[in-house]
Parts: structure tokens; C-alpha cells; sequence
């Protein structure tokens, strides 16, 4: 049987997934650079990514070391 999901656990998919929908979205787009040859919205789109993952990944290690 499936495992349930942990508190926040989806919150963090969804800023993963969105986060790369609006960066593939933004490559379409033409707007001006940025920082490193990105626009204002893929770098929103980075940092969303990431914070993503990294709360993802300190989501599974509390609940690794609660169990």
C-alpha cells in the first residue's frame, strides 16, 4: 500500500513543477536579461525550483529521523 504523504510535501512538488512550466514558458518569451543572460521571471522560476527542493529535501530527512 501507498505511503501517505507528508505535511507539505505537495506544496513542494508544486513549487518545483510550476517552477519549471514558467521557466520553459519564459524561454518563449522575449524579455530583457537579467542576471547570467536570464530574465526576471526565470530567475523567479530558478528560485522557486530550488527552494522546492531543498524544503523537499529537509521534509524527507525530519520525517526520516522521526521514524
Amino acid at each position: 500500500m501507498k505511503e501517505p504523504r507528508h505535511s507539505g510535501e505537495i506544496f513542494c512538488y508544486y513549487l518545483i513543477l510550476t517552477g519549471v512550466a514558467r521557466f520553459l514558458v519564459e524561454i518563449i518569451r522575449i524579455n530583457p536579461p537579467w542576471i547570467l543572460g536570464l530574465s526576471n521571471a526565470q530567475v523567479a522560476s530558478a528560485v522557486s525550483v530550488f527552494g522546492g527542493l531543498i524544503l523537499l529535501f529537509f521534509l524527507k530527512r525530519v520525517s526520516a529521523a522521526k521514524s
